[in-house]
């Protein structure tokens, strides 16, 4: 009697995947706000294995795709002395970026949304937005703004 090889899913042999979060990240939620005081922006965090990100810089910046690339994110480190970007937390196994509000997602929030992600060079990887992920287009940011808060005085 033959045997027939299966065909096995473990953790050894998947390739590494990125994670995405944007979450308000919202503290004490039994305490209600003030009034007039606005509800709180998703923040984006970004994961990267630190099996494929070997980037040895401190900051990183992240860059939206267009035309070809929609749909993709580039996440790029910058040389020391460059103004801007954010500070990557390294950790065993992973770095993490936290990257505040970003408009292009809009106020829909989202939790451990794995992605593919490559390695383009040593400090720039790119990052393939699942279809699940809404990015939204320079003109539907703007239709899409939220009104201002209108104060209302406290009685």
């Amino acid at each position: 009697m033959p045997f027939e090889d299966l065909e096995t899913h473990t953790k050894a042999n998947t390739p590494p995947m990125a994670s995405l979060s944007y979450l308000t990240h919202a503290r004490n939620t039994a305490k209600p706000r003030k009034a007039g005081t606005p509800p709180p922006k998703p923040k984006l965090l970004v994961t990267l294995p630190t099996v494929i990100c070997i980037s040895k810089c401190k900051k990183f910046a992240i860059a939206v795709g267009t035309g070809a690339d929609r749909n993709k994110l580039r996440i790029t480190g910058l040389k020391p002395g460059v103004p801007g970007g954010v500070t990557g937390v390294n950790f065993k196994a992973f770095i993490r970026l936290h990257f505040g509000h970003v408009p292009r997602f809009g106020d829909d929030i989202f939790d451990g949304v794995k992605c593919a992600i490559v390695r383009v060079d040593d400090d720039t990887y790119d990052l393939t937005v699942p279809p699940e992920v809404k990015l939204l287009e320079a003109e539907e940011r703007t239709r899409l703004r939220p009104l201002p808060y209108k104060q209302t005085p406290v009685r």
